[in-house]
This record gives C-alpha cells, sequence and structure tokens, in this order.
C-alpha cells in the first residue's frame, strides 16, 4: 500500500514538474507553494496511512486472539457434548436398573402379601 502511493507521488510530482517548468528548484514562487502544499498534502496523506495501518494491525491482532478464543470454545463444547453423551447413556443405564429392582421389589412384595392372606 505504501509503495503505491510512494510511485503515486512520484508520479505526481513528474506531472507537475513538466507542467511547472522543466527547473526543480524553487524559482518561482507560485511553484514554490505548490510543491509546498503537495508535500503537505502527501505528508498527510502518509499519516493517515500510518494511522490507518496500525488500525488493520490492531484488529488482525484482535481477530486472531477472537480465532483462538473461538477454537478452544469450540473445543470445550465438544468436550462438553461428548461428557454429556456419556452420562446420559450412564442415566438411561442406571434407569433400566433402578426399574428392574422396582419391578422386582414389586414381586416380591406381591409374593410376601400373597403369603399372608
Amino acid at each position: 500500500m505504501k509503495k503505491l502511493c510512494h510511485v503515486l507521488v512520484l508520479v505526481f510530482l513528474s506531472i507537475r514538474a513538466t507542467t511547472l517548468g522543466k527547473t526543480t528548484e524553487c524559482g518561482e514562487e507560485r511553484s514554490c507553494a505548490i510543491l509546498a502544499e503537495l508535500m503537505s498534502t502527501v505528508n498527510e496523506i502518509n499519516d493517515q496511512l500510518g494511522g490507518l495501518n496500525a488500525k488493520v494491525d490492531r484488529l488482525a491482532t484482535d481477530l486472531e486472539v477472537l480465532k483462538t478464543d473461538s477454537n478452544k470454545t469450540l473445543a470445550s463444547t465438544a468436550s462438553i457434548s461428548s461428557q454429556l453423551g456419556r452420562h446420559s447413556t450412564d442415566f438411561l443405564s442406571h434407569d433400566g436398573r433402578l426399574r428392574t429392582h422396582d419391578v422386582s421389589q414389586r414381586n416380591e412384595y406381591q409374593l410376601v402379601q400373597s403369603e399372608w392372606t
């Protein structure tokens, strides 16, 4: 981006120098004023580009941090999902055993009740 800016400034200066005359020194008041204004504008553009480059760098860093955090969150979510699957299987197994135990207890109770009557 900076190289492109420098090339454009050189092209602009070259074109401007040929329209102002062949001399590159500040022989005329008008050409000195135009050149000073041009250099001022170029410096402002460079300053703005420097600020934009710093912002882009900060955004790129923030994006990398966000991507890392997102990957950690996805890994954590996958781990939690896997644990929930295991717990669900364990729960169903325990539930089945409790139902079997409940049926067994009911059968024994009915057997004892029938013996008493």
